[in-house]
């Protein structure tokens, strides 16, 4: 029998990794939270018992509440984490969860707002259109000087310090980027398609062919040295032609070549020494060993799983985080296998999932009365992001803020709660606290909201100052859902205006 180990979960992303010591890191956000992460948990890996978390924080030394989905997560050389998301952000961050270095690679002109309106800030691959030959093929794109809009995957070579970027559509062919450990652009090179995943292992780069369900496999200077039928159906000469010494796909393959949605690639990761594990829409997991050779498959828990992320440790045991499709829907819970696809335990179960390991050590640390402030927030923490809103939880948050009355993020998430109680003396009150600690996107839109309702501008111009501060722009689209720029500019008057990304500003002389 399949045991889930997170169950319930509101994640609306994740990434796993097993590091040098078979320690299992879960870089994940959680929608259900006001402030939903990005978040580091580390547990060990052959109890699944929580060993740490690692709260991220800005170059500002303040806590990250970033609305960017994770993506990858890798350990360095030196232990630091080097973490990406998918629109568009590589970042390194200390074991404290400082940041070292931040780098904006993407460019992305979608839909994304809460009001489903054009974000018109760009995210552009300078490192690429440098070179010179970021539109050799396609022209340009959207009328822009970039043919690739978002980041698909990542690796981490760590005997080499270096990182693979994967860029653009899973259908055209785009390029890999590389970087060394310390976020120095080296060098680009093309794939035949923009991969859906990707593994860097022992100087061979694999990149993940998401609709012709190949693995294309590249040294990490860029040169292609075979390609892998996942589906061991020999497709190559009808879907490639090389040119180069690289493949091409042809636009003219015949049908019997193309595969169903069940068989593409969404995940892949290295399995020991030599072996590789490719999950596909369908829910099959694939066990390859370094030459393709199909070895067994692992069926999903139960039809209709996605394996939406996986990682290996040493020992050749396989997580597998499966949802209902590649959007985090209905997740299932993460699933351990041994080296031969043999389900093994000890596994998470209970209604609080991925935090529940992490709650029974909190709540045994009140009961004995070694809780610090922290404790009693994170608890209050966990139960906001489950949507358990209780009396308990504000009792919780107080007794944080009573034991630490600077500890602005408990005083933010009592604000924001009271707020969702209608307690908004109360919670203005709290809020205006926590930011004269620390600024806040989120909280900072509250109080605008808040403000803007009773016509005060003199607060409303403070709390966009401090939420310019924190962002270098306003953007209050992005966290509002009752008030515009259209509307907050017009109420400022002259005291703001627009920036060449449509976003707002100071008005400074």
């Amino acid at each position: 029998m399949a045991w889930p180990i997170f169950v319930e979960s509101a994640l609306n992303s994740l990434g796993l990794y097993s590091d040098n010591g078979d320690d299992l890191w879960v870089f994940f956000a959680d929608s259900s939270s006001e402030i939903g992460g990005p978040f580091l948990y580390c547990f060990r890996g052959k109890t699944l018992r929580l060993k740490e978390s690692v709260r991220l924080f800005s170059d500002r030394g303040r806590p990250v509440t970033s609305p960017y989905d994770p993506l990858f997560v890798a350990r360095d050389q030196q232990g630091h984490f080097i973490l990406a998301t998918e629109l568009g952000y590589l970042t390194k961050v200390d074991r404290q969860g400082n940041k070292i270095y931040r780098k904006r690679l993407m460019g992305h002109d979608s839909r994304w707002t809460m009001r489903r309106k054009p974000r018109k800030k760009p995210y552009f691959v300078r490192d690429i259109d440098r070179q010179g030959d970021h539109c050799r093929k396609s022209g340009d794109y959207f009328g822009k000087a970039v043919g690739s809009l978002h980041m698909l995957g990542a690796a981490y070579s760590k005997s080499r310090d270096l990182i693979f970027i994967s860029q653009g559509c899973q259908c055209c062919n785009n390029d890999v980027i590389v970087y060394s450990g310390d976020g120095k652009y080296l060098r680009h090179f093309e794939a035949p398609a923009g991969p859906s995943a990707m593994v860097a292992r022992d100087g061979l780069l694999y990149l993940a062919d998401h609709n012709f369900c190949f693995i294309h496999v590249y040294t990490y200077e860029g040169r292609w040295v075979r390609s892998i039928d996942a589906l061991g159906r020999n497709r190559q000469e009808g879907l490639f032609y090389l040119t180069d010494g690289s493949p091409v796909q042809k636009h003219d393959y015949k049908e019997k070549y193309a595969t169903t949605n069940e068989n593409c690639i969404v995940s892949m990761c290295a399995q020991g020494e030599d072996k590789l594990a490719v999950g596909m829409e369908g829910g099959l997991v694939r066990i390859l060993n370094g030459d393709g050779r199909l070895l067994f498959d692992i069926e999903p828990p139960r039809p209709g799983l996605y394996p939406n992320s996986m990682t290996g440790d040493s020992q050749e045991n396989l997580f597998v985080y499966y949802t209902g499709d590649a959007y985090f829907s209905k997740p299932a819970g993460l699933y351990r296998y041994g080296a031969r696809g043999e389900i093994r335990g000890p596994c998470f179960r209970g209604n609080l999932g991925l935090f529940a390991p992490m709650a029974r050590e909190l709540k045994k640390r009140i009961a004995s009365g070694q809780a610090d402030a922290w404790d009693y927030f994170q608890l209050a923490d966990i139960q906001i992001r489950r949507k358990k809103l209780s009396r308990e939880t504000i009792l919780l948050l107080e007794k944080s803020v009573e034991l630490k009355p600077d500890l602005w993020i408990a005083l933010t998430y009592l604000g924001l709660y009271l707020k969702a109680l209608g307690e908004t003396e109360q919670a203005v009150n709290c809020m205006e606290k926590a930011m004269a600690y620390m600024g806040c996107s989120v909280m900072a839109t509250a109080l605008i909201e808040h403000y803007y309702r009773l016509g005060n501008r003199k607060k409303v111009w403070h709390y966009f100052q401090r939420m310019e501060e924190e962002e270098g722009e306003v953007d209050i689209n992005f966290y509002s859902e009752e008030l515009t720029n259209d509307q907050l500019e017009t109420f400022l008057g002259p005291l703001v205006k627009r920036n060449s990304d449509d976003c707002l500003i100071s008005n400074k002389p």
